[in-house]
C-alpha cells in the first residue's frame, strides 16, 4: 500500500518510547543475607553476547510488544537504550547491505533522503524509545531524559533466569509512505542510528515517553523531522470517507510544530555545550 498526501493510509516505520514505573527493591528477611543484585545488562551488549534475546512484534504503527528473554542461568536487569530501531526482516535481506538495496527499507533514512518511500517490497523500520514502564516488569526510573527537562530515563526491566517478559510499547512511524506493520511481519531490533541519525527524533520519543505529548502529536513531529514532511502537507491530508474531513486537527499540528521547535533548540544547545567542552579540553 502506498501513501499519498491525499489519503489516510499513513503507512510507516515506527518509533517507540518506553516510560518507567516505580521499582521496589526486595527487603531481606530478618536473619538472612541480602540477595545479590541481578547483573545489569545493556540491551545491545546483551544481545551481542548471547545473554538476552529480543523480539519485537508490531500491532500497527502505534503499538508494539517487545519480548525480552534471559538466556542465562542467572537473573538479569536489562537496561534499554534511550532509543532503538526495529526493522522488517524482509528489508534486511532484500539487497547488499544490512538493510538491503531495494526492499522498501530504511537505507539513508534520516541522512538527507527526506522523501517518501515507494512502499514496495516490505514494511517499515521502527524507532523505539527506552523510557516507558511497559507493564509490571518495569524497573525504576533510570534518570532524566535531559539535564534541564527531567522525565523518564532508559528503561530497566528485571528478567528471571531462562524466562521471557513482554513489554507493551507505544510507537511512532519513522518512514512516511511505507506499508503499515502488523503482527504478521517479522521484525528485528537495531541501533536507532541505522534507521534515523537525527537526535531530534530521540527527543521526540522521550517527550512521548514522559507523557509530555500524545502519540498523535509525537507522530506528526516525527514525520516532520525524520521525513521532512511539512506541516502544510500534513494539514492537507483528507479522509477518504464521507465529507473528506482533515485527518489531523489544527491543534494537534500546532502542538507538533511547537514540539519540533523545542527539541530542535535542545539539540542546538547540546551541540554548543559539546563544542565548549571540546574547546576547553584542547586548551583553545
Amino acid at each position: 500500500m502506498f501513501v499519498s498526501l491525499s489519503g489516510r493510509a499513513l503507512a510507516c516505520a515506527m518509533g517507540l518510547v518506553i516510560g518507567l514505573g516505580s521499582f521496589l527493591p526486595a527487603i531481606a528477611m530478618e536473619g538472612t543475607s541480602p540477595q545479590a543484585e541481578p547483573a545489569v545488562v545493556e540491551f545491545f551488549t546483551g544481545i551481542e553476547d548471547g545473554k538476552i534475546e529480543a523480539t519485537v512484534i508490531p500491532r500497527d504503527s502505534k503499538k508494539v510488544t517487545l519480548q525480552l528473554k534471559n538466556k542465562s542461568d542467572q537473573p538479569v536487569t536489562i537496561r534499554l537504550p534511550e532509543a532503538f530501531a526495529a526493522v522488517p526482516v524482509q528489508a534486511q535481506v532484500a539487497g547488499g547491505g544490512p538493510f538491503g538495496g531495494g526492499g522498501g527499507n530504511g537505507i539513508g533514512f534520516g541522512q538527507g533522503a527526506g522523501n517518501q518511500a515507494g512502499g514496495q517490497g516490505g514494511g517499515q523500520g521502527l524507532g523505539v524509545g527506552g523510557g516507558q514502564n511497559g507493564g509490571p516488569n518495569g524497573g525504576f526510573n533510570g534518570g532524566g531524559r535531559r539535564r534541564d527537562r527531567g522525565g523518564a530515563g532508559p528503561g530497566i526491566f528485571n528478567v528471571p533466569a531462562g524466562k521471557v517478559i513482554k513489554v507493551k510499547l507505544t510507537s511512532v512511524c519513522l518512514e512516511y509512505g511505507k506499508p503499515e506493520p502488523s503482527a504478521r511481519n517479522e521484525y528485528v531490533v537495531k541501533p536507532i542510528e541505522t534507521l534515523c541519525d537525527k537526535p531530534e527524533v530521540v527527543s521526540i520519543l522521550c517527550s512521548l515517553c514522559t507523557g509530555e505529548v500524545s502519540q498523535e502529536v509525537a507522530q506528526l513531529a516525527a514525520w516532520n523531522v525524520a521525513n521532512e514532511i511539512s506541516f502544510e502537507q500534513i494539514a492537507s491530508l483528507k479522509s477518504k470517507l464521507g465529507l473528506q474531513q482533515p485527518v489531523y486537527s489544527q491543534s494537534a499540528i500546532a502542538a507538533a510544530a511547537k514540539l519540533v521547535d523545542v527539541v530542535s533548540a535542545e539539540v542546538t544547545a547540546d551541540a554548543r555545550r559539546a563544542n565548549v567542552t571540546a574547546s576547553a579540553s584542547t586548551g583553545r
